[in-house]
């Protein structure tokens, strides 16, 4: 499993379906902080107090995230502004285009713009295509960000119309672009950096998002397992990754049924958590995740006849 070769050619290049050309569009969490308010007085204070003081710290987080959301408005409209200005000093087919639209999609993707960063790295895309040719890591980088985007517009079109069969069918299409992109990428990544590589695997990971929500249980596992094995000989077998990694795969062969595999990788996410370096507390969400899942598997388990 050293090397993942059941997706490293290219179906197709990432082209317009309705030319041979590349796409010509030319359209343009943070971690969550706790405070915590000390009273000198807490042995006597009431319930209410705490409510008060629990309040106290969401109104606190959420206006955080609230002057993160402002910055990223401000940065993208800079961006914007500045993209026209390149655009009337350069043209639009120029490679300071291409850089300052890379700019505007990564932004876009944290506001959460899924549908114009797409459209908006497929541009990019075109004009790198252009200066650097097909086979390189510049437009490897940005196909890679094409999948990123296809992939959480499937998501929000199935989350805004979830029972909608044209819904459904453009979830597929976007889902379709997202492999497209990403097995085009992962090629061209492998050929110049190997397949022993972090951003290598990272875009095999973000295609086994694309086979997890096309519920492609078989092909996911087979590409998880691939990501976790790289993973481990890249990063040490107790890091961060890995363990987040094993928890997708013992979700992944959950619903393949195989409980017994499922404990196991479930098990193997709770034991990286309680280690070193990450050493968890288990009040942490993630502790308390993996414990809800071993105890829904074991459940499972017992009520099917299966020893653990």
């Amino acid at each position: 499993r050293q090397n993942s070769t059941r997706t490293t050619t290219p179906l197709v290049s990432f082209h317009d379906s309705n030319t041979n050309k590349s796409n010509p569009i030319a359209k343009s969490t943070s971690s969550s902080s706790y405070y915590h308010c000390y009273d000198s007085n807490a042995s006597t204070t009431s319930s209410n107090t705490n409510t008060t003081s629990s309040s106290f710290n969401s109104t606190k987080i959420m206006s955080k995230e609230h002057r993160m959301n402002n910055a990223a408005t401000v940065e993208k409209n800079f961006w914007r502004d500045k993209l026209k200005c390149t655009i009337e000093k350069f043209g639009i087919d120029s490679i300071e285009t291409a850089r300052d639209l890379n700019h505007l999609g990564s932004v876009l993707l944290r506001c959460k713009e899924y549908k114009e960063a797409l459209i908006i790295y497929k541009r990019t895309v075109a004009i790198y295509r252009h200066y650097h040719g097909d086979d390189s890591l510049v437009v490897a980088r940005v196909l890679d960000k094409v999948g990123l985007s296809a992939t959480q517009c499937s998501i929000t079109t199935r989350k805004s119309t979830p029972s909608s069969a044209s819904a459904e069918g453009k979830e597929h299409n976007y889902l379709d672009w997202a492999f497209l992109a990403l097995n085009e990428a992962l090629h061209v990544r492998i050929t110049h950096l190997g397949p022993h590589h972090c951003d290598t695997v990272d875009t095999l990971n973000n295609i086994g998002g694309v086979f997890l929500h096309k519920k492609d249980w078989k092909r996911a596992k087979e590409t998880y397992l691939d990501v976790l094995i790289v993973r481990a000989s890249i990063f040490g077998n107790n890091h961060a990754s890995v363990a987040v990694t094993a928890q997708t795969l013992g979700v992944v062969c959950s619903h393949l049924s195989e409980f017994e595999s499922s404990l196991k990788y479930f098990q193997l996410a709770l034991s990286i958590y309680r280690q070193k370096p990450m050493q968890l507390k288990e009040s942490h969400p993630l502790i308390k995740k993996s414990l809800r899942n071993i105890d829904r598997i074991d459940r499972l388990m017992i009520s099917l006849g299966k020893n653990r």
